[in-house]
């Protein structure tokens, strides 16, 4: 620790290296751990409770939806940035948290104008369904709402392999926002066919 308080103001090569010198891996374990336990009860109370989940989540407001998984999305990402400045990732002379803050504010931005293009193209317009069929039921889904919930799915792996398990539960709100994306879609398909 005298060592790090020898540093002076911009020897982040110095301190890149005095960092690495004395990094164990006990965040790294309780990162993965924490991220592991939040996947785990995450998708036990989706399957348990997944008449309820239906109930609220897939018969919710899809913009509120929408708004919600992003803002939820922003604020665990700034979580991270300052979870990390505490634990010395960056050295104290460090002013350039301000940068990555502002550039998950203008993610936001295009995050929300996401959702509201989703929610235009997919309720307002006619979009075909594809048959999935598993284990003996199936299931009609948009091709595009498969392939993005399916890169969400994989960015949510992702997610535990990294211990991020703040940006693991916005992978579960993401995945819930395409499942009631997706219902919409279905909803007015049945109204077209009947």
């Amino acid at each position: 620790m005298s060592e790090y308080f020898k540093l002076k103001s911009g020897q982040t090569e110095q301190f890149i290296l005095l960092k690495e010198k004395y990094r164990t891996s006990k965040y790294i374990h309780h990162d993965v751990g924490l991220a592991l336990i939040v996947f785990s009860i995450l998708s036990f109370l989706t399957y348990r409770y997944r008449i309820k989940y239906n109930e609220i989540i897939l018969r919710s407001n899809l913009y509120a939806l929408g708004l919600f998984t992003v803002t939820f999305t922003i604020f665990s990402e700034i979580a991270v940035i300052f979870r990390d400045y505490n634990r010395g990732e960056y050295p104290h002379w460090a002013d350039s948290l301000g940068i990555p803050i502002f550039q998950l504010l203008i993610l936001g931005i295009i995050m929300i104008i996401w959702v509201i293009i989703h929610n235009y193209l997919y309720t307002k317009t006619e979009r075909k369904l594809i048959k999935l069929s598993i284990s003996n039921r199936i299931f009609l889904i948009s091709p595009w709402i498969l392939f993005i919930s399916l890169i969400t799915v994989v960015l949510s792996f992702f997610c535990i392999y990294e211990g991020n398990y703040l940006t693991e539960m916005s992978c579960f709100f993401w995945i819930s926002y395409y499942a009631n994306l997706n219902k919409q879609i279905k909803e007015k398909w049945n109204k077209l066919i009947t």
